[in-house]
């Protein structure tokens, strides 16, 4: 995972530390509704995924506080139904007994664990997609609840399956009296209008526990600084200020210009 500083994202970086320190503290203490959202959203190459980065490294620093789930949707397996959320459970769920898997389902075996992979696909067909979100939603929720708190991670939103899509913006609204938080990122200028209003509608609903950080282009003195950093303090004025003009403060792309 990338370690690199990044620049004039401090606040983010601690945004989502203080979200996850809060939900542990919130689910120790007993509260009832710890459940929390925070949203990072912005254009192609300004950091989200790193922001993601450094959220998964603060759970991995104390796995015995929190499960991980995370899934990065891509553009190749759109098309793949529950791709995205096949990704974000499996992991967890393939490493329990399956006696215990069908405990947890419940009568909700036959749909969830053909759709997350564990079993094979029955004979006559994929399930309903809106059987198999019922399904998801049980089995997101018996986990929360049996072996959370959960911090579950998704980036690039944008690119996920419509199947998935639409199970996370069912399954967004019932999250607030679960001990987890939901952590998504994604492009806003290519996620769907209706799903990027419901996301922030919901942030507004979790008052506190609800945060969406829109990601801003770096300064002009933040870009000199990666030029300094990377080139060395001799580097020229005109040539980083040259190379803000040409990237327009877009993290990936300063990077990328001064790393060749």
């Amino acid at each position: 995972m990338d370690e690199r500083q990044l620049y004039e994202r401090e606040e983010p970086i601690g945004l989502g530390a203080r979200a996850l320190a809060r939900l542990r503290a919130d689910v120790a203490a007993g509260d009832t509704s710890p459940g929390g959202l925070l949203l990072y959203r912005g254009a192609a190459g300004f950091g989200k995924t790193s922001l993601l980065g450094r959220l998964r490294a603060a759970a991995n620093a104390d796995r015995d506080s929190q499960i991980l789930l995370y899934a990065r949707a891509t553009e190749q397996q759109q098309g793949a139904p529950f791709h995205v959320a096949r990704n974000l459970l499996q992991p967890a769920l393939a490493k329990m007994h399956e006696a215990d898997r069908r405990e947890m389902f419940g009568g909700w075996y036959d749909i969830a664990a053909p759709a997350l992979g564990l079993t094979p696909a029955g004979a006559g067909g994929p399930a309903d997609p809106t059987g198999v979100q019922e399904a998801l939603s049980w089995v997101m929720t018996q986990l929360a609840v049996r072996q959370g708190p959960l911090l579950v991670v998704v980036d690039d939103l944008h690119w996920a399956d419509p199947e998935s899509s639409q199970w996370l913006a069912g399954y967004i609204g019932q999250i607030q009296h679960l001990p987890m938080l939901v952590s998504l990122a994604y492009r806003s200028d290519e996620l769907d209008s209706a799903l990027d209003d419901l996301l922030l509608r919901e942030v507004r609903e979790l008052g506190t526990r609800g945060h969406s950080v829109e990601l801003q282009k770096l300064s002009p003195n933040a870009v000199e600084a990666m030029v300094r950093t990377r080139l060395g303090e001799d580097a020229d004025d005109v040539f980083c200020r040259t190379c803000w003009s040409i990237t327009n403060g877009n993290p990936f792309f300063v990077t990328s210009l001064i790393e060749r």
